[in-house]
Formats: structure tokens, C-alpha cells, sequence
């Protein structure tokens, strides 16, 4: 696979120049002072989104064609993922030559700046003799919080290799061969549908460790999340809570389930509950490190000894029972029963 020797850091730029040529002071002195006003209300985040809004951007013309025709490709594989297309998001990713990074959704630019750096971590990774560990992350099921803490006790970056929107997240097959060269973490939300199943399948056996959680607890947090962007449409957070969890948290829980028993599919599935990580986060990063190690030493140390320094992002007080003071107690009852036998039996659910 070819990559650019040359990493630009710069795609857009905002059009303020033309913007002061075409508006009269009276009017950016009105969006000055409506963005303060919006910074007192509702926050900075909220009033740099309006005034950017109001200003606009632009392309930079200092890039070629190559540059362009890299960025289209990898732009239109992220559409063709948000699309459910993941043939064609596959397709596009590959042909822009892109590697792996440790965030989503970024622009081209942005992309290519950040995976280039941890690029060079997992390289460094690797001559230490670091493993790739491969996690499949149900949201807000503390996976940030472990994933991270794993990374941090093996020195390893932390990537991303699937595109998509929750659950329907697909994995780019050119970022997963890089990051199963060795030396990193992922954090990706992926279940295994046939595509990603089938992605899975054509690469050689491994370890994939799937962190769950109560999916009436994760919806519960997940709706609350998405709150943040004001992203709550029309319904009131009970039906959301609800939507979230039959819609999208059982199935993706139910599917890992179901693949752990199929006997075609060649990797070994680790479930890594919730209650382990908050009870005892050093413990489960040992577990999935002395897995993942599979009895090779890494620079002739022994991985699921090492100290390392818990780092908790994303992770607030963790309450498995919020969601019930936010719902009825027919909804309650819906989403019990919406819950597998298998499901309640693993996770111990309750009510």
C-alpha cells in the first residue's frame, strides 16, 4: 500500500477575508455580539458553532489534484458507510491510501495529520513486541476508559478501523490489515454482520474481546450522549430510551451472542462486562493483556504484571439503575421482555 510522504494539516479555511469585503460592520459586530451572548447561555462549544456557521469556509488551493483526489476518495468512503454501502466505503478507503487513526469522522487533513502520528506509535509498538488487540465496544459500556488504559500500560496507540453510524459500523479491510501488522488497541463499535463477519473471516484466527453492558443502561447513557449535540428529534427521552435499546442495543449485544456460537466463525470471542471494568479495571486490563499476549513476552516482560495509570474518559458516575427512574413501568416491562433469556442469564439483568 502507498502512502503520502507528505502530510498537508491544512484543508479548509475559514472565509472571514471575503466575508469582511461583502458585509457591512454593522452586521459582524452583531454576530460578535450574538456569539458572546451564546457563549454566556449555552457555552463556548454552542458559540464557536455560530459563529463558523455564519462565516463559512473554504477549500485551500495550496494542495494538487493528487491531494483532491485522495480526500474525494476518502470523503466518499465515509458516505458510502454512513449509507450502509460497505463494499463501495471499502473500495473508496483503499484508494485513499489512508491509514488507520484514533478518531472518527475527521476531515481528509485532519485524518491523515493524527493517523500519521500514531502510525509511528504503533511502529514503536511493534519493535517493543506489542500485540494488536482487536475490542468490539458496545457505546458507553466504559470501553473508552478501558481501551485507553490498555494503551497506555502497553504503549501502544489506540485506532479506529470502522466507519458507520451505531450499530451499522463497517470495517475498512486496508485499516485492519495495518492495524493487525502488531502494536495497538481499537475502540470501534462494529458488530458482526456479514460484512464485518466476512472481513473477519479472510484474516487469520484471533482473540476479538467484546465489552458489554446492561443495553437498558447503555441506551439510557447513549440517549443522554447524544444530547450534548442536541441531537433528541421530537421524542421525549423514555421513547428514545426505548428506541435506543430495541433498536440498536439488543440486536448489537444479541449478535455477538449468537456469532460466539457459531462454529464457521474462527475467532475466540471474550465478553468483557461492564461491571468488570468499574470494579475492577486493573484486573480486566490484565485479563485482556495476558490473553492477547498469548505466552510470548513482550521485550521479555511479562504484560499482565505491568503497572500502568487508569485513564477514564467519557466515564461519569456509571449507575446500571439510572434508567429506571426514566421510564414507566410499562416501558420497563417492554424492555425486559425485549431482553433475550441469554442476555438476562449473562448479564445477570434484573427487571
Amino acid at each position: 500500500m502507498r502512502f503520502r510522504r507528505e502530510i498537508h494539516q491544512a484543508m479548509l479555511r475559514l472565509r472571514m477575508r471575503k466575508s469582511a469585503e461583502l458585509l457591512s460592520a454593522e452586521t459582524r459586530q452583531g454576530w460578535a455580539s450574538k456569539a458572546k451572548r451564546i457563549q454566556n447561555d449555552n457555552g463556548s462549544i454552542a458559540a464557536v458553532r455560530f459563529l463558523f456557521d455564519q462565516i463559512g469556509t473554504e477549500l485551500l488551493l495550496d494542495h494538487d489534484e493528487s491531494y483532491y483526489a485522495e480526500a474525494l476518495e476518502y470523503h466518499l468512503g465515509l458516505l458510502e458507510a454512513y449509507c450502509d454501502r460497505p463494499e463501495a466505503m471499502a473500495a473508496h478507503i483503499q484508494r485513499s491510501h489512508t491509514m488507520p487513526g484514533p478518531d472518527d469522522d475527521r476531515l481528509y487533513s485532519d485524518h491523515a495529520a493524527s493517523s500519521a502520528v500514531t502510525r509511528r506509535h504503533q511502529l514503536h509498538a511493534i519493535a517493543n513486541g506489542i500485540p494488536s488487540i482487536l475490542m468490539a465496544c458496545m457505546p458507553r459500556s466504559a470501553s473508552a476508559t478501558l481501551t485507553h488504559s490498555l494503551a497506555n500500560m502497553l504503549d501502544a496507540p489506540v485506532f479506529h478501523t470502522a466507519i458507520g453510524r451505531f450499530p451499522n459500523y463497517f470495517i475498512a479491510p486496508s485499516w485492519l490489515d495495518m492495524f493487525l501488522e502488531g502494536g495497538a488497541v481499537t475502540q470501534d463499535h462494529f458488530m458482526p454482520n456479514d460484512f464485518n463477519a466476512g472481513v473477519l473471516k479472510n484474516r487469520e484466527q484471533r482473540d476479538i474481546f467484546v465489552t458489554i453492558r446492561d443495553p437498558r443502561a447503555a441506551a439510557r447513557s447513549w440517549v443522554h450522549w447524544l444530547a450534548r449535540w442536541g441531537n433528541t428529534g421530537s421524542l421525549s427521552v423514555e421513547e428514545q430510551i426505548e428506541r435506543e435499546c430495541k433498536e440498536n442495543f439488543i440486536p448489537w449485544l444479541q449478535s455477538w451472542l449468537d456469532r460466539s456460537h457459531d462454529k464457521s466463525f474462527p475467532h475466540r470471542i471474550h465478553l468483557i462486562k461492564f461491571a468488570d471494568i468499574t470494579g475492577d479495571l486493573k484486573e480486566t486490563v490484565h485479563r485482556i493483556a495476558r490473553i492477547a499476549q498469548g505466552g510470548v513476552p513482550a521485550t521479555g516482560s511479562s504484560l499482565d504484571r505491568a503497572q500502568f495509570e487508569e485513564v477514564k474518559i467519557h466515564f461519569k458516575e456509571g449507575d446500571d439503575n439510572a434508567w429506571r427512574s426514566e421510564v414507566s413501568e410499562a416501558t420497563a416491562k417492554r424492555l425486559w421482555e425485549a431482553c433475550s433469556p441469554e442476555i438476562r442469564e449473562l448479564l445477570q439483568l434484573s427487571p
